[in-house]
């Protein structure tokens, strides 16, 4: 029962801890993904409109210009947030949608759609994690369940057996009692006898 109780209380005060951290984690990944889809958002609304603008009247220098312009925005977003939350994988985004930029820009490609692809591969990436985070916390949830119930059945056999022993107890000194009152009245026979 010791290391049974030792053993809940191990196991909880884990789950609780993971339970703590699932919480954080989930509200920093909603924080990220949050800011992934606006900066995505940004991005998609500047290459509708670019698409639109095309045969407008602007020259390709302006829809560059103001491409660059939105596409640094995003960035700017990305990095905010990763400031913000803390987040190694927003900051390995933004790292990585600035490097896209800066070879887009060398080799005159668009980078929206580079930037776009690692903002869904990242959205993708952290929604993988919570959805493993979420099974982990559903496995952590029935162990606890389950010493749950291993303690109580623990603790129920503890008590029949607690009763049982008093019982036994109190049958043993009424048992001794009753010797000693036989051995008074052998020792009487006996002397009588003589």
């Amino acid at each position: 029962l010791a290391e049974d109780v030792k053993s809940l209380e191990v196991l909880h005060h884990d789950c609780m801890a993971k339970a703590q951290d699932f919480g954080s984690e989930v509200k920093s990944r909603g924080d990220e993904l949050k800011a992934l889809a606006q900066a995505k958002k940004m991005l998609k609304d500047t290459t509708g409109e670019a698409a639109e603008n095309t045969y407008g009247g602007e020259s390709f220098l302006q829809l560059s210009e103001s491409d660059d312009s939105v596409t640094a925005q995003a960035l700017q977003v990305v990095k905010a947030t990763a400031r913000k939350e803390h987040s190694a994988l927003l900051t390995q985004l933004s790292s990585r949608m600035s490097a896209a930029l800066r070879l887009a820009v060398g080799t005159h490609s668009s980078p929206f759609d580079k930037v776009r692809g690692m903002i869904e591969d990242m959205i993708a990436k952290l929604e993988d994690e919570a959805e493993k985070e979420a099974d982990y916390k559903a496995w952590c949830d029935k162990q606890t369940a389950e010493t749950a119930a291993n303690r109580e059945e623990t603790e129920t056999e503890i008590g029949k057996a607690t009763t049982k022993s008093n019982q036994l107890a109190a049958k043993s000194v009424k048992v001794k009692e009753e010797v000693a009152v036989l051995q008074k009245e052998i020792a009487a026979l006996t002397k009588t006898r003589a």
